[in-house]
Formats: C-alpha cells, structure tokens, sequence
C-alpha cells in the first residue's frame, strides 16, 4: 500500500508544470557554474571545470536553494488532500497512518530527487560544450557525477524533506512552512558569514545542514592534483555531519508520525460548531436578536402574558375564587414595573 500511494504521489507530481520549470531553473544554474569563465565556481588555475571537487561543490552548495524544491514538493503532500476534498475519501479507505504519510512522504522525497537531478546533469552538459579551453577541461568521468549526486546530495535532500514535510504536517499551513523556510535560509547566511573565522570551524562542520562546512574544512588542504583526480570520501566531519542531521530527520518524522491525525483539525472544528449550533436550535429563544425599542416591548409583554396566562391556571386550580381575585388584582398592577425593566434591559 505504501509503495502504491507513493507512485501515485510521484505521477501526480511529474505532471505538474512546477516540477518541469524547477528543473530548468536548477540545470541552468549548474550549467552557468560550469561553463562560465567569469565565475569559476570550484575550479581554476591548475582544477579543472569537471574535477570531482569542483562537481561535488556544485551539487552541495545549491541544495542551499534546494528547500524551496523540497517545500514545493514534499511540504503539500498530506495538505492537498484536505484542500481538493480528497482527504475524506482516503480516510474512509482502509490505508493506515503509516502507510499513508510515509507514502506521501515517499513520493514527495523522490520528486525532490528527480527535479535535483537536473544539478548533475547541468553540469555535465557545461563541462561537455564546445569552444571551451581544453586546459580547463578534463577526460570525462560518470562516476563523480553519480556519486555527488547519491552520496552527497541526496541525503541533504532528506533532511530537507523531512524538516518542511513535517512541519507542513504538523501546522497544516503552508504559508507558515514557506516563512519559515525563508527565514531559515536568511539566518543560515548571516551564521555561516560569521562562523566563517576559524575559531568556530568545528561548531559549522557539525551545525550546518548542509554539510558544507564541513566538506570545506575536511577538504581545505588538497592539493589541485587530488581535487581533480579524488572522489570526495564520506568520512571525518561530513561522515559526522550527515549522521547527525539524518538522525534529527528521522527523529522530526518520528514524532509527526506520532502526532498526526487523519482527521482534519478544521473538519473536527466545523463538526464542533454544527453541533453547537444545533443544540442552540433546540434551545427556546426567548431574548429578541434585534430590532427597535417595540419590538422589544411586544416580545416581553408576550413573554410576561404568556407566564401570567400560566400562573393563573396553576392559581385558579388551587385557590377559592376570592383569593384568587385578590391575588390577579396584586399580580396585575406588578406587571408593568416588569415589563419596563425587561425594555430597558
């Protein structure tokens, strides 16, 4: 059942006209990090354009801007179903809780993957065109695009995921998961500006989700012969790195699987309010909504008539007729004081 809803999840993404301009936008940046000559993004001098280092480099740093494709694409998946009406069909199907969010999640992460593809694939196609120099250019080599991609930035797309899909989940609002995205990735720039200074090397290595901090640090002493010719190795501070943020992810849909509730919270609400409303229904409406000063005034005697219509009959049944005439003289010349304090308030 999982494996089930997650493709529709992935079909029902590809058609989007969002997951095809995403694609275009990613590949073009990776396209212009590699064939311009005037940015050099991870290669010149002696590193050439399509080194191991200058690929892995690319594909880490724009999953920077990789967390709007994950909020695009993972953040909304549990979401839309509520919004399009969907939601109550699928809860009356027999799908457990499981199946259904990590299905959602599932085919959400794996959009993110194949929209991101379009990074590796950019940067080949930079590499590979023509009336570039040969000197910055070296033989041609699958393995490190295959390998930045699987090893390096596939689980940062993970933890992207993960974090907005589980927020998204748990607040049912996308306009929140949006500002705080932004808002992580505005505070991730000024931290990483002042970490920069050496002193705070270890505290970026281990805090930066990413996980480029610490491929900068594990990697800052090579020399342009291994950057061009080495595979970046997952170990040391980015082994530690990625252990530690794939464990918080784990651990974020841990505790929404934990919390989620199937039932919509506006859906309960609303129950909440008809049910509310009906009981008021039941309830006699003795106090006027609206209206002017008569109408008030016709309401209350109506209700004084009708208590003093009552209270004469229970009167009448139990008192001789020349009580009861003294008691209805008494009662009569009160009811006017009542009725002018029930105007008035």
């Amino acid at each position: 059942m999982l494996t089930s809803i997650a493709r529709f999840e992935i079909r029902y993404q590809l058609k989007s006209p969002i997951f095809w301009i995403t694609s275009v936008v990613f590949f073009w940046f990776a396209f212009s990090l590699t064939y311009s000559d005037e940015i050099q993004f991870g290669w010149g001098g002696y590193v050439v354009r399509n080194s191991p280092y200058t690929i892995a480099l690319t594909c880490m740093v724009l999953t920077v801007f990789a967390v709007f494709i994950a909020t695009t694409f993972a953040a909304s998946v549990v979401m839309r179903d509520d919004e399009t009406g969907f939601g109550p069909i699928v809860r009356a199907t027999p799908v457990t809780k499981s199946a259904y969010l990590f299905g959602r999640f599932a085919g959400g992460f794996v959009v993110c993957c194949l929209a991101y593809l379009s990074v590796p694939l950019g940067a080949l196609v930079g590499a590979a065109m023509p009336g570039l120099d040969p000197e910055t250019v070296g033989p041609f080599r699958a393995a490190p695009y295959l390998y930045s991609f699987f090893v390096l930035a596939v689980p940062t797309l993970f933890v992207l995921a993960a974090g907005v899909f589980a927020f998204a989940t748990l607040t049912r609002s996308m306009f929140a998961t949006y500002v705080v995205a932004l808002v992580g990735l505005l505070l991730y720039f000024l931290t990483a500006a002042y970490v920069r200074r050496p002193e705070f090397g270890n505290l970026a290595a281990w805090f930066d989700p990413f996980g480029i901090s610490s491929l900068t640090r594990d990697l800052g002493h090579w020399t342009p012969a291994e950057r061009n010719t080495l595979v970046i190795p997952m170990a040391g501070r980015l082994l530690l790195n990625r252990i530690l943020w794939l464990g918080l992810s784990l651990g974020a849909l841990a505790v929404t699987w934990r919390l989620f509730k199937r039932e919509r919270t506006a859906e309960t609400k609303r129950r909440k309010e008809t049910a509310r409303d009906g009981e008021v229904a039941r309830r006699p409406d003795l106090a006027p909504v609206s209206g002017s000063r008569f109408s008030r005034m016709a309401h209350a005697n109506s209700v004084i008539t009708a208590s003093n219509a009552s209270a004469s009959l229970s009167a009448g049944a139990t008192m001789s007729p020349m009580r009861y005439s003294t008691w209805a003289r008494r009662r009569s010349s009160r009811s006017p004081t009542w009725s002018r304090s029930m105007v008035r308030s």
